[in-house]
């Protein structure tokens, strides 16, 4: 995208007569003294300075929450994140079975994502797909006994790292607002019109 950008500004002033370049040039560093950092927004944004460093603070805690919880399961388990996700939904579901649409849902996956995700956990034993018992036209995914037991060693570390790195920073009512607050997150904003 940047080497796209910047073969886009070379070729625009490479048509721009050299005046015409050095004029602008003149009047940009008479405008911003050298070591002026240009703002990034405009005083019209309606993102005030509170709700982005809030914003930023989420994504940075996210990020580094999910990269150590992954790496803690690849270490001591060597199996992924995003792998103890499809176990998880599988185990809570109410039948021990979710189609592979509600599954890709759930896991935030595409199809296709998430079927070669369940086709190595098939190879490896700890899912099994099968046709819908209600419709055979679905295919469901549902954990097979080593999946289990797996997937109970692999909660008894995501448990504890949870813990560690997330609720033992908080008191009980801290944790509290915040299960309120993120759960107004995954509900859709007012005048959505999905």
């Amino acid at each position: 995208m940047l080497a796209h950008a910047n073969k886009f500004a070379s070729r625009v002033s490479a048509t721009v007569p050299a005046q015409t370049r050095n004029e602008g040039r003149a009047a940009r560093s008479k405008a911003a003294p050298s070591g002026t950092e240009m703002p990034l927004e405009s005083k019209e944004s309606p993102l005030g300075e509170e709700a982005l460093r809030a914003w930023r603070g989420f994504l940075r805690a996210h990020a580094r929450l999910v990269r150590d919880l992954d790496a803690e399961l690849h270490e001591r388990h060597d199996f992924a994140l995003g792998d103890f996700d499809v176990l998880i939904q599988l185990a809570e579901a109410a039948r021990g079975r979710l189609r592979m649409c509600d599954l890709a849902e759930a896991v935030l996956l595409s199809p296709s994502g998430l079927s070669r995700r369940v086709d190595r956990l098939e190879r490896a034993g700890l899912v099994q797909r099968e046709r819908g018992q209600a419709d055979a036209r679905n295919i469901e995914a549902g954990l097979t006994s080593k999946g289990r037991r797996l997937l109970r060693r692999l909660m008894a570390t995501q448990r504890a790292e949870v813990k560690r790195r997330f609720a033992d920073r908080f008191s009980s009512k801290e944790l509290a607002l915040l299960g309120e607050l993120f759960g107004r997150l995954t509900e859709e904003p007012a005048g959505s019109d999905r």
